[in-house]
């Protein structure tokens, strides 16, 4: 679909976002918490060998700066910078993928986070950004076109119209302003609401609330009443 995947290179996840983009042939950027020179985890020689080939490897850090416990935090601004948008797949509170998701948020970036068991720590970090108002990311493909959908809209690009539904913007040139849902307006009118209480006074699904709520709240329509809850702006 056109989405670059940037990741940090690290076992598991990371890995395995960077080896499925380049066997599909898609661009695929590592940040790395070391000197762009230095292979670590060493295990991924080969996958440094791919990226650097077929995509993208940087680093903040001069060659030859070794990782440390220091450098890693850094990395994952750096992440959170590069990106549209952050996709938390699993992590504790106290994960450097939930250090990610706070600088996505602190550069006004779009936040998606796979649900868990909430009794596995593994999806502790997960769970807390859904609960404090991140998009859950339910389906490969419904989170792709949210992401789409929403990227789109903020950057004011035209939109297919299979993507974008009910939720609208108009492109052209860099002055034209993005059109938001009268209903989500007029659906906070009586104070606090969720998602889901907005879902049904609109009658749109919890996903286009969630993209009118966030472009409202870019336009300084909307803000956060708690987890979960928006209210319209004064």
């Amino acid at each position: 679909r056109g989405i670059v995947v940037v990741s940090g290179m690290a076992f598991g996840i990371d890995a395995c976002a960077h080896e499925a983009a380049l066997d599909l042939g898609a661009l695929t950027v590592a940040v790395l918490g070391c000197g762009a020179d230095v292979v670590y985890p060493r295990r991924h020689k080969a996958l440094y060998d791919r990226i650097g080939a077929r995509g993208v490897i940087l680093s903040e850090f001069p060659p030859g700066c070794p990782p440390a416990r220091w450098t890693f935090p850094h990395r994952n601004r750096v992440l959170a910078a590069l990106s549209d948008a952050v996709l938390v797949i699993e992590g504790s509170c106290t994960s450097g993928a939930m250090q990610t998701a706070s600088w996505g948020l602190e550069l006004g970036r779009i936040v998606f986070a796979v649900p868990g068991p909430i009794f596995m720590k593994g999806y502790e970090g997960c769970n807390t950004l859904i609960y404090d108002g991140a998009t859950p990311a339910l389906r490969p493909c419904a989170a792709v076109e949210d992401f789409l959908r929403e990227t789109g809209m903020e950057r004011g690009a035209r939109m297919p119209p299979e993507l974008v539904g009910p939720v609208s913007c108009e492109a052209g040139g860099a002055g034209n302003a993005i059109s938001i849902d009268a209903p989500v307006l007029e659906g906070l009118a009586a104070g606090p609401c969720s998602v889901d209480e907005l879902a049904v006074r609109t009658g749109l699904s919890a996903r286009e609330v969630t993209a009118c709520l966030s472009l409202a709240e870019l336009a300084g329509k909307v803000r956060r009443a708690g987890p979960g809850l928006y209210i319209r702006a004064p």
